[in-house]
């Protein structure tokens, strides 16, 4: 038996949790994966895996596609600093991770790669002088920018990407998005990244990563496991902050189905 002190960071009330972390870990583990795929507007068939945290994500799914093909490397000044710290350096080690983890923090490896940093407004205004219609590119940008809070990616920009050369992949980093706006990566994304922290509202926090069928097949992607007995405090987190998610859009459909009865009789 396990007591976990949830949401113990001093921004919700403190709740002593007990369960069996190898019984229970599974299902928490098979409820979470179920509520993602339902928020993410994906299939039962569709790619989805956890990791530690967005920058291991974006490691596990790079490497398998750089090891086979050669990209040029573009990535948002918006972005994290681990971002650019794992493209310089190639290795993610425990003290970069972005979030600390109170399960396991893992040391992964990757591959130094030359990376070309733009400013936001430069890509969307001006990504056909940007991008090489010659040569394949990775874009790495955040759907929602952390700085200025706007919406930066849209079906309309990964159109253009995708027109200039078919070959490009957009990786698109739904941090600060998931939980607040409705979402669904297929149309606007090759690889989508998440965490069930932010909008989602859990803490500590997992990452999920979506890879676009086209890619998994391409490259013989595999899904990449994640102990669920190791993180089910996360796991646990994370299932009942979707369910809160669930239940606050139920309060908001009933209010806005009231307000329009009063509406409609001059209440």
């Amino acid at each position: 038996m396990n007591i976990y002190l949830n949401d113990a960071d001093g921004r919700k009330d403190r709740k002593l949790i007990k369960f069996s972390v190898n019984k229970k870990a599974i299902l928490l583990f098979t409820e979470l994966m179920n509520g993602l795929k339902k928020l993410l507007s994906l299939s039962n068939n569709d790619f989805l895996s956890l990791a530690q945290n967005t920058t291991t994500n974006l490691i596990k799914v790079l490497l398998p596609i750089l090891k086979q093909k050669k990209y040029e490397i573009f990535i948002s000044t918006h972005e994290v600093k681990y971002f650019k710290f794992l493209f310089e350096t190639g290795i993610l080690p425990i003290q970069y991770t972005t979030f600390p983890n109170y399960a396991k923090q893992k040391i992964e490896k990757f591959i130094r790669k030359k990376v070309t940093y733009f400013e936001t407004d430069i890509l969307i205004d001006k990504i056909e002088k940007i991008l090489n219609p010659l040569k394949p590119s990775i874009i790495i940008l955040s759907h929602v920018s952390r700085v200025t809070g706007e919406l930066l990616v849209t079906k309309e920009l990964y159109r253009k990407i995708k027109k200039i050369n078919s070959e490009n992949i957009l990786i698109v980093d739904g941090a600060q998005t998931v939980g607040a706006i409705a979402i669904n990566p297929k149309k606007i994304s090759d690889i989508y990244l998440g965490v069930t922290s932010k909008f989602i509202g859990a803490e500590p926090h997992l990452s999920f990563c979506w890879i676009s069928d086209y890619l998994v097949k391409k490259y013989r992607i595999e899904p990449w496991k994640l102990d669920p007995a190791e993180y089910v405090k996360e796991i646990y987190s994370a299932v009942r902050a979707i369910d809160n998610l669930k239940m606050n859009k139920h309060i908001k459909n009933v209010r806005k189905y009231l307000e329009k009865k009063l509406l409609k009789y001059n209440i």
